[in-house]
């Protein structure tokens, strides 16, 4: 048989590119977090029904991931996904222009044929190929998203509580924490989005009444959004607690008991508890805090959208990428 000779081509980096699809960027993208998202899932040892017991997603939609049939998904859908697997999601960005050139600037002195005993060549009638280095300005941008990266740790603590059945109460008050200072941080987040102007002198605006401090905060968001606020209903109420939870801890103090207290002879008698105790015990107080954190924020997320062009904002408000960069670099001209 005779052979064929074969051209070889070397490829872009990207396949879909290569082949002529027409958002051949965006599938690369999808193709990549779908395939940490099967890695998730191997070094779990995770089926798809177990996955959806686990992060809520439909065991349908991990299948359909397997099989690489990602239509229906977006970028935002798969980091979502990745997230509640508990894998942190950054992305840099590198924008570069299409058929940009490289360029090579070269001196040369033409050559010449030597009359007999002139001598030998100096270096400028030699050909000379130097390169010369060009000056590039490259614009970068980028955010971290706190909140985002807050609630991971929240889910992970109270994951690990709910699954011991001694020493669960340290995990159960770091996710209670961490629930509190996610909505401090989402408040920054929403509010720099929808009030730009208050948010650049944040710190001059929230000392007068009757925005003062952090509760000043949360009152005017929820003005701008439109939310009601009942501050003897849950998940308000929730919200309030829990910032009293994190005031006793920020300035922490020793407490003392004393007290005399009857009971019968055969019972044990009863020992208050203590205050900071009290605020995050029994288990079931960090159930409802984590519960009534995501429906808050959720609740402004939904309200404050119409109002943000931003696709970073997200289409939920705990998920999504916990950053983001880009940059551009063009050649600088002389």
């Amino acid at each position: 048989m005779k052979s064929e000779k074969l051209d070889v081509v070397r490829g872009s980096g990207n396949v879909f590119r290569d082949l002529g699809h027409k958002n051949a960027d965006a599938e690369q993208v999808k193709a990549i977090l779908a395939a940490e998202i099967i890695k998730a899932l191997d070094r779990e040892g995770l089926s798809v029904r177990a996955a959806h017991s686990r992060t809520g997603v439909a065991a349908a939609d991990f299948s359909r991931i397997r099989n690489a049939d990602l239509g229906r998904f977006t970028v935002d859908r798969l980091m979502s996904i990745l997230n509640r697997l508990g894998s942190r999601v950054e992305v840099k960005v590198r924008v570069r222009r299409v058929g940009a050139e490289e360029r090579e600037v070269t001196a040369a002195a033409s050559s010449r044929k030597k009359p007999h005993g002139e001598g030998r060549d100096s270096p400028n009638d030699r050909v000379l190929k130097t390169p010369i280095p060009r000056m590039l300005n490259t614009h970068f941008e980028g955010e971290d998203i706190p909140h985002r990266l807050m609630w991971t740790i929240v889910e992970e603590q109270a994951a690990l509580a709910n699954e011991r059945e001694q020493d669960w109460s340290k995990p159960a008050l770091v996710a209670m924490v961490f629930a509190f200072h996610t909505v401090e941080a989402y408040l920054n987040f929403v509010g720099e989005r929808i009030a730009p102007d208050i948010w650049k002198d944040e710190r001059n605006f929230f000392r007068k009444e009757p925005y003062r401090g952090w509760d000043g905060k949360l009152r005017k968001v929820m003005e701008l959004v439109g939310l009601p606020r009942i501050p003897d209903r849950r998940p308000l109420r929730t919200i309030i607690e829990l910032k009293e939870l994190r005031d006793l801890i920020a300035h922490g103090k020793p407490e003392k008991l004393a007290g005399d207290v009857l009971h019968p002879q055969d019972e044990e008698p009863p020992y208050p508890t203590f205050t900071l105790r009290s605020m995050y015990t029994p288990r079931e107080k960090m159930t409802t805090a984590v519960h009534d954190v995501e429906q808050f924020v959720g609740q402004i997320h939904s309200l404050a959208k119409p109002q943000v062009n931003d696709v970073w904002f997200g289409s939920q408000a705990l998920r999504g990428p916990l950053s983001y960069s880009s940059r551009n670099t063009q050649a600088r001209l002389s």
